[in-house]
């Protein structure tokens, strides 16, 4: 349901702009326009780089291990602070635009960092909305065919998908899931604003915005009783959906003695619906992965290596069990199972929650 509001939220949000300048409201389009850059700028990182140092002092101790996860997220968070969804756009595209704005009076020595996409998305997001802010933008010939144009929507709905998505890697880094859930809480709720403030109806959008936030409160409650989070996921050719639960005694966790156990499901274009299993108990973690196609078995088990190898450096022992699903099971009958296992009371949680 996140997902499908965040696609709806991406794909109508660019285009609501250009469909307001065909329509002749260019008072709307260059107010909207403003607003939803507003919005997009104040989720972005700095592009000043953080303090190292700083960094590296909240570290507990200089272990290998440790420099290596701080050079890696260093660089993970230099790498989203100097995005470039620029490059995302091909050559043909970056010169349309580059044009677009150099007629907007875009100084002539940025237009090579547009056709080469080198220039960052805050410095470009940053042109453009200092542009809409003009007096007389709402005349402005140049600033219809921007808001028109396909490149310049195409962007609008990347860095979008950026900030309303996560890359499987940003799963790992401490913080980043909450970091998406309180932007997807202030953008739904902005996007419900720049909506009730422009005269044409958008009923799909209004609806969307709405339903994020819903779902966000109904995780809320969730995480009253049990950890449960969705992760709308940004894959490398398509998007893609993760339910997380997690169950712990935190009592006995609270000890570091007690066990954790965790469930992942997975919908996966390729790899079909996928169920992981997890339980810990101090440094043994055992896996069950429950499959739908036979096919992904033996790609499971020739590259669960890799996870392993991964584990035994941080010091952990894993078993590892892949067995394909029950054709008569349904998907939530693992979810079902799973809770009423490690909880102290049944919890339904509604229909099953597939997502795509």
């Amino acid at each position: 349901q996140i997902l499908n509001d965040i696609n709806t939220l991406t794909d109508g949000l660019p285009e609501l702009a250009g469909n307001l300048v065909t329509e002749g409201n260019m008072t709307d389009a260059a107010g909207f326009s403003k607003e939803l850059l507003n919005m997009i700028l104040s989720s972005m990182p700095d592009e000043q780089l953080e303090d190292t140092n700083r960094n590296a002092a909240e570290i507990p101790n200089n272990t290998q291990d440790s420099l290596q996860e701080l050079h890696q997220d260093t660089a993970a968070s230099r790498a989203d602070r100097m995005s470039n969804t620029l490059q995302e756009l091909n050559p043909e595209q970056r010169e349309v635009l580059a044009n677009q704005l150099e007629q907007m009076g875009m100084k002539l020595e940025m237009k090579p960092q547009i056709l080469s996409g080198e220039m960052s998305d805050r410095q470009l997001m940053e042109f453009i909305k200092t542009t809409l802010e003009q007096p007389d933008v709402q005349q402005s010939e140049q600033i219809r065919q921007l808001l028109q144009g396909k490149e310049y929507q195409t962007l609008l709905k990347s860095i979008l998908s950026k900030q309303l998505l996560l890359k499987p890697e940003d799963v790992a880094r401490e913080g980043r899931v909450a970091e998406l859930y309180e932007r997807m809480s202030e953008q739904s709720q902005k996007i419900t604003q720049m909506l009730q403030n422009i005269s044409k109806t958008t009923p799909e959008l209004s609806k969307s915005a709405g339903n994020m936030q819903n779902n966000l409160n109904f995780m809320n409650q969730m995480n009253q009783m049990l950890t449960y989070v969705q992760l709308p996921l940004k894959m490398a050719n398509e998007n893609a959906n993760g339910d997380l639960y997690v169950y712990t005694n935190k009592k006995n966790l609270a000890a570091k003695d007690g066990n954790v156990s965790a469930l992942l499901h997975l919908e996966m274009e390729h790899l079909g619906t996928m169920d992981i299993q997890v339980a810990m108990q101090q440094n043994k973690v055992s896996t069950h992965f429950y499959m739908q196609k036979e096919e992904m078995l033996d790609f499971i088990e020739t590259n669960i290596h890799i996870l392993n190898e991964r584990l035994t450096k941080k010091g952990y022992s894993m078993k590892t069990t892949v067995t394909m699903k029950e054709k008569d099971e349904q998907d939530q009958g693992i979810v079902d199972e799973f809770l009423k296992k490690n909880g102290e009371a049944s919890i339904h949680t509604g229909a099953p929650m597939k997502f795509s």
